[in-house]
């Protein structure tokens, strides 16, 4: 599963255009992407549906990262000098091994394991979080809107996107494989428990009423905490962006999630704003952002992209309702 023999071969009709189209392919996987995809399904088709894929694509990355410092494994370019990476600029450097492992089942040799490891890079191959986040992202709008017009293209993607990671020597077929089973797993047990669950759904969404802050508060907090605590040394921006999430869902649902039944030219309105919001926060905040990066503030870091989630959730919505684009009370499910 560590053999660039496939990857290789795949490269061999290499062109221009197949090189375009696998790059096309690969950024509808980059976060920005599906950033975009997640504002436009949550405030402009189903704020319901779009909260719920937000918590697995964000677990999802969660458990990536997590998975990939774990494991610490090099990519396809790491091991041989023959693999392509069209698009990339790769460190000549970044080449330990002449050649890829000989047998399928072999993994890399524990020697260049270890020279490999002495210099980390800033992310490592296996898992592959393109491949589990689109299991986890287009897996999940294919099962949560059952239309097979919908589900045609979400299924092409999940397998489209993988295959781009492979043309474009970006990863082994393990770290494909590996993608796949994690964010399979993950999105399995959301459909099972959260996509399905009906009582689950009608508990998150109702509104928290006035005896119940108080208790609501204790298990949010005892929930919170620990995420922040664990947060700060397991995938830190990504922990720290499902807080954010909670918080701010926190503080909408105080006064009951909204409906999100409108017009088209609302739902277009809707998503033009929380894009101006998500992306003009995320502009006024870069600076301290940078500041933290520089001087390795993880702490200040950490507690800024919270803030950010936190206000573009709970201003977003709350201003959408003040503009009559979305309406209150509205507890049912999906």
């Amino acid at each position: 599963m560590f053999q660039t023999d496939i990857i290789i071969f795949l490269q061999s009709f290499s062109s221009d255009g197949l090189n375009t189209f696998f790059l096309f392919i690969t950024g509808l996987g980059d976060e920005s992407i599906i950033q975009a995809i997640l504002i436009v399904l949550l405030f402009g088709i189903n704020f319901r549906a779009g909260f719920l894929l937000l918590q697995l694509i964000l677990i999802n990355a969660i458990a990536t990262g997590f998975f990939k410092n774990f494991f610490a494994l090099p990519r396809p370019f790491n091991l041989d000098a023959a693999v392509r990476t069209p698009g990339y600029t790769v460190d000549p450097n970044a080449v330990i091994s002449g050649k890829g492992v000989e047998t399928f089942w072999a993994m890399p040799p524990e020697d260049i394991l270890r020279r490999f490891r002495m210099h980390p890079p800033n992310s490592f191959g296996f898992p592959s979080g393109h491949t589990s986040s689109a299991i986890a992202l287009w897996g999940g709008i294919a099962l949560f809107f059952k239309k097979w017009w919908i589900a045609v293209p979400c299924l092409l993607l999940i397998f489209l996107i993988p295959l781009s990671r492979l043309y474009l020597g970006r990863h082994f077929p393990a770290d494909i494989l590996g993608g796949y089973a994690l964010g399979g797993l993950l999105l399995f047990l959301f459909h099972r428990y959260a996509f399905e669950n009906t009582g689950f759904k009608n508990f998150l969404f109702q509104k928290i009423t006035k005896p119940a802050r108080i208790q609501s508060l204790a298990v949010m907090a005892g929930f919170l905490i620990p995420l922040l605590l664990i947060g700060l040394s397991i995938q830190p921006e990504y922990s720290a962006m499902w807080l954010g999430l909670n918080i701010g869902f926190f503080l909408v649902r105080r006064k009951g999630v909204p409906d999100d039944a409108a017009p088209v030219r609302q739902r277009v309105g809707r998503v033009l704003l929380a894009g101006a919001f998500f992306y003009g926060l995320d502009r006024l905040a870069a600076p301290l952002v940078d500041w933290c990066e520089a001087s390795g503030a993880d702490l200040c870091l950490y507690l800024v992209i919270t803030l950010l989630l936190t206000l573009f959730i709970w201003l977003s919505t709350e201003t959408m309702v003040r503009l009559g684009w979305m309406c209150r009370p509205s507890p049912s499910p999906l």
